[in-house]
């Protein structure tokens, strides 16, 4: 961890080295800036079990999504059509991953930010599912137009008509 201390202490040292005859000057250190990595919605279709995963390729993000739901290496108990519908192998064929731009260095994403990125969330004040069609972003939380109050829907109508 950087600290103040650190960094002040970094700064004498380099600058003391410099002064020092025949020593060459430290050179500060360079930090890279951590690789962002892109955005994907995966999830299955007609569920609500989307999350948002940063992973370079769809077929990464989904591997990772399959990894963190639990889904095991290989059928355990298959169906008559040779489908389990519990491993990554019967999944991957059922699992999407949907590009997601809007939601790049985004890895905490509210309710609002999955209305405003025109992707669906469960209403905050009802529970219902919802999805940008029939929600609406007010600050953090997503509300369905049966929650929307009164005053939210004057403000959404002024935003719109551009006032």
């Amino acid at each position: 961890m950087m600290t103040r201390r650190f960094l002040l202490a970094a700064a004498a040292v380099t600058a003391g080295s410099a002064a020092l005859p025949g020593m060459p000057a430290l050179a500060a250190p360079v930090l890279a800036a951590p690789k962002q990595l892109p955005a994907w919605a995966v999830g299955t279709p007609e569920q609500f079990n989307w999350r948002i995963v940063h992973a370079q390729t769809a077929e990464a993000a989904v591997g990772r999504w399959l990894a963190d739901e639990g889904y095991s290496d290989g059928c355990e108990d298959p169906e008559p059509d040779g489908r389990c519908g519990m491993c990554d192998a019967c999944m991957n064929g059922y699992a999407e991953a949907h590009r997601a731009p809007e939601m790049d260095g985004n890895f905490a994403p509210t309710p609002g930010d999955w209305i405003r990125a025109g992707l669906g969330h469960t209403c905050c004040r009802c529970g219902d599912e919802s999805d940008a069609s029939n929600a609406h972003a007010i600050g953090d939380e997503a509300a369905c137009n049966y929650c929307v109050t009164d005053d939210e829907r004057a403000a959404i109508e002024r935003s719109e008509a551009g006032q």
